[in-house]
């Protein structure tokens, strides 16, 4: 904002101020100077001017000027201006000026010199310029875009598509995929495995097939056959025999299942829980009849102690348990303890007793090589 009385003479490159005030008035007076940074950026800063009546003119020496300047007052009023909150700009380097000579100026009256708001320098070589800080620039809106003709679009190799809710994707193709090889697995526990009543495998090469029985067929009538000399009658290993109804069928012998023992198979229980009352005794049995090495452990999951017998027995009958002389204490501090056994039986199992005021419960799992179930 311009002032309203005088002019203002301002150095661009230092931020310094001149004032003059017009001769037939003397008043107060203000006016603004606004610094932009070129980026959108700016500082507003307002500055008051108080005129005094001076008396008599006062002689100014200018140098290098033939003639002498006579202000009339007002005086000029000098001043620096500082703008707060500015985008700051750090200039590396400037290129050098010389300035050859100026003529002689001779200046008579007041001289009013207009900045403009933005101040354009025009350098003859590129300078070095660090911009410390940016405005932030907010892009409204964007132009419609009409494409006319075939669009060349590329994409990358694997394009990644996020959306906020499940889409509906239907898939045309699948590659085929090759499985060079596949780790070794090792399977601990029982796994329940179900197969449909009909299972059809396919191979891409005959397979070898040994059947074990085939039903009793019995023709009713064959025509008579005379044979003369010797005949040669040949079997195929397998018969296939296709019937249109169930027919009984009689197995004269039973499978014999070899089971290897060095295989290492682990077989896991499921986490079986037990309450045992004050002054009453708990048991879990397993059947052993087709593991070895049976390890079970027990854990006193509350109350403050019981006692933990391993026993054997020829049934699951509790009368016949017969305690295998391995016995052992579970209690708070000392809450877990498992029981090895070597033991070949049918039934092998722990008996849990609690002689506190206080009722537990005794959490139990058994591992074994071979099948082991809990009774």
């Amino acid at each position: 904002m311009k002032p309203k009385s005088g002019c203002v003479e301002l150095n661009n490159r230092t931020g310094s101020w001149r004032y003059e005030g017009r001769c037939d008035e003397v008043e107060n007076d203000f006016f603004e100077i606004t610094v932009w940074d070129g980026l959108g950026g700016y500082a507003t800063q307002r500055i008051y001017i108080k005129c005094e009546q001076e008396e008599k003119p006062i002689g100014v020496n200018v140098l290098n000027v033939p003639l002498p300047i006579v202000a009339a007052s007002p005086l000029p009023i000098w001043g620096d201006v500082r703008v707060i909150n500015t985008p700051s700009v750090s200039v590396v380097s400037l290129p050098e000026v010389t300035i050859a000579s100026l003529p002689p100026v001779e200046v008579s009256g007041l001289v009013s010199v207009t900045v403009p708001e933005v101040v354009t320098v025009t350098v003859g070589q590129p300078i070095d310029v660090n911009v410390l800080t940016l405005p932030e620039v907010a892009i409204a809106s964007l132009p419609a875009v009409e494409v006319s003709g075939l669009v060349s679009v590329t994409v990358p190799d694997v394009l990644t598509v996020t959306v906020e809710q499940p889409i509906d994707v239907n898939v045309l193709t699948l590659p085929e995929v090759t499985i060079a090889s596949l780790p070794a697995v090792e399977v601990s526990g029982l796994v329940s495995v179900t197969v449909p009543d009909v299972l059809t495998v396919t191979a891409e090469q005959p397979i070898e097939v040994n059947v074990l029985t085939l039903p009793e067929v019995a023709i009713a009538s064959l025509p008579a056959v005379e044979v003369s000399g010797l005949v040669s009658v040949t079997v195929p290993e397998v018969i296939t025999v296709t019937v249109e109804q169930p027919i009984d069928v009689v197995v004269i012998t039973t499978i014999t299942t070899v089971a290897d023992l060095n295989a290492y198979n682990y077989y896991e229980t499921p986490l079986t829980s037990l309450y045992v009352p004050v002054a009453a005794s708990a048991a879990v049995i397993y059947d052993i009849s087709r593991s070895i090495d049976q390890t079970i452990f027990t854990h006193l999951a509350s109350g403050d102690s019981v006692i933990a017998q391993i026993i054997i027995s020829p049934t699951s009958n509790p009368d016949y348990f017969y305690p295998a002389g391995i016995t052992q204490e579970l209690s708070v501090t000392s809450p877990n303890y498992p029981f090895v056994s070597n033991y070949f039986g049918r039934y092998l199992g722990v008996s849990f007793s609690n002689d506190t005021v206080t009722p537990a419960t005794v959490e139990v799992i058994a591992q074994s090589q071979g099948p082991i179930i809990e009774s």
